[in-house]
């Protein structure tokens, strides 16, 4: 999974965007078997959006039938 993640500059608090994607690769082959992105809006906070993140790739996932 790879996320960009913004940072905080000049000593002052910036909201920011967070998005997400990944991709499930069958090792063996090498062929990439499902991906996904996902995307938060704007906040102050990083944990809450980072988890919706997650949640929403793993759930994607799971009503794929990838597990």
């Amino acid at each position: 999974m790879a996320v960009p993640i913004g940072g905080y500059g000049g000593g002052e608090r910036r909201s920011t965007a967070y998005s997400a994607s990944t991709r499930i690769v069958d090792v063996a082959g090498g062929s990439v078997i499902w991906t996904a992105r996902a995307s938060a809006p704007a906040s102050d906070e990083i944990q809450g959006p980072m988890s919706g993140l997650a949640q929403a790739i793993l759930q994607g996932a799971e009503d794929a039938g990838v597990f």
